[in-house]
């Protein structure tokens, strides 16, 4: 998958959908961080609640996974 890009404001919703395969849950798993494989690239923004999830640190994003997204 590539070159995805989508804005949503505060209180904005986002349906992905598709045939399987895709590339739904690992766009939504790229965007909170679940993604470690060889050869990925993960650029741009991710903001939520004002903060950037790319490249933030895995301890960061585990409790935010935790506590705020999930």
């Amino acid at each position: 998958m590539e070159n995805v890009s989508f804005t949503l404001g505060e209180r904005d919703i986002l349906g992905l959908v598709g045939e399987s395969g895709s590339g739904k849950s690992v766009t939504a798993m790229a965007l909170m961080g679940l993604i470690d494989s060889p050869g990925v690239q993960i650029t741009g923004s991710a903001l939520f609640r004002g903060q950037d999830l790319v490249g933030l640190p895995q301890k960061a994003l585990r409790r935010l996974r935790g506590r705020e997204i999930a």
